[in-house]
């Protein structure tokens, strides 16, 4: 037998051992894991200012590259810190969010800013200055952009397919520039687009019948381009549609009776085009409709007796086409016309009784 001492120190040891293991591993772990962690943050913080550092670098080239005039309006774009620069926010983070630098009369070109480095800008808004070029492909890279506003500049070119990439864009501008070519198929792909602004270009071809798959749309201004072809069927799938401008194309075709299911729709501007064919009826079922605007096209028929659903209306533009038979008597319904246009037609007056509104 072991004496009495030997066995109780050795078992004193033994049962210690247990104790002594986690009191090395909770030294370790601090010793290994603290240090480790404190230079994770560090090295996240390097990042992020990496990041600020490609960001303010690509902005001043940018600027650079911008007439002279140009570069004074911008001299607070100085440093490595964009987030004190005139028309740029940041997040907490310090990266780029928004560009914001409407109605500064830059000129200058947007082949020089350099969009990979902005991965996290949500809002590019450079509408009324003096830019001119075409809008680069690379402007697809911004894939957080919710908000692009190019409008009233000099842009040429194409629209570049890689706008389709910018899958959370909300809001499209680039009305008043000097954009040809056709309406790329892809802009259907833009689900999240509540806002589409395309007139006053040069765009030319058919209107591409995937805007139907933009369920969010709510305004849709198309006018004043060089299109063709007809009114896809498909655009009666907008149901959240407000705003419908198609005038001062060169459609041809009829009105599609699918229009009648926007029901949300309180401006349909068609003027100033070559359609054919008769009004159809379905438009009686738009009661929201405050401007209904179908003047100097070649319509035929008989004005619908639904018009006099419309009840909201504010006005009634058929001017100039080749409309016959008589107004329909339901038109009586509609009391708060400001102006009601039917001259240039074949229409047999026979006004109404008490319609004391008046028709040019």
């Amino acid at each position: 037998m072991y004496p009495y001492s030997f066995v109780s120190s050795h078992f004193l040891m033994a049962s210690s051992v247990p104790k002594l293991l986690l009191a090395i591993n909770f030294i370790a772990f601090f010793s290994i894991y603290l240090p480790s962690s404190t230079a994770s943050v560090a090295a996240i913080a390097r990042d992020r200012e990496i990041e600020a550092g490609k960001e303010a670098r690509a902005l001043l080239q940018w600027k650079n590259s911008l007439d002279n005039q140009s570069q004074v309006i911008l001299s607070s774009w100085d440093g490595s810190n964009p987030c004190n620069w005139v028309g740029i926010a940041c997040d907490n983070a310090g990266s780029v969010t928004n560009i914001s630098l409407g109605n500064y009369s830059l000129k200058g070109t947007l082949h020089n800013l350099n969009f990979s480095f902005f991965p996290n800008l949500v809002k590019l808004g450079l509408h009324n200055n003096l830019l001119y070029g075409t809008i680069p492909s690379r402007i697809g890279n911004l894939s957080k952009l919710a908000f692009l506003d190019l409008a009233y500049n000099g842009f040429s070119g194409n629209i570049p397919l890689e706008i389709s990439l910018l899958s959370s864009l909300d809001h499209l501008a680039i009305d008043h520039n000097n954009i040809s070519g056709t309406i790329p198929q892809e802009i259907g792909e833009l689900r999240s687009l509540s806002q589409l602004f395309l007139h006053e270009n040069k765009l030319q071809g058919n209107i591409p019948s995937s805007i139907g798959n933009l369920s969010n749309l709510v305004n849709l201004y198309l006018g004043d381009n060089e299109l063709s072809g007809s009114i896809p069927e498909e655009l009666g799938m907008l149901t959240s549609l407000h705003l419908f401008d198609l005038a001062r194309n060169h459609l041809t075709g009829s009105i599609p009776s699918s229009i009648g299911n926007m029901t949300s729709l309180a401006f349909l501007y068609l003027f100033s085009n070559e359609l054919s064919g008769s009004i159809p009826t379905e438009l009686g079922m738009l009661r929201s409709l405050y401007q209904l605007q179908l003047w100097n096209n070649s319509l035929t028929g008989k004005i619908p007796d639904s018009i006099g659903n419309l009840s909201s209306m504010d006005r009634l533009h058929l001017f100039m086409n080749k409309l016959s038979g008589p107004i329909p008597s339901g038109i009586n319904n509609i009391t708060h016309f400001k102006s009601f246009q039917l001259a240039v037609n074949e229409l047999t007056v026979n006004l109404p009784e008490n319609m004391s509104w008046w028709i040019a």
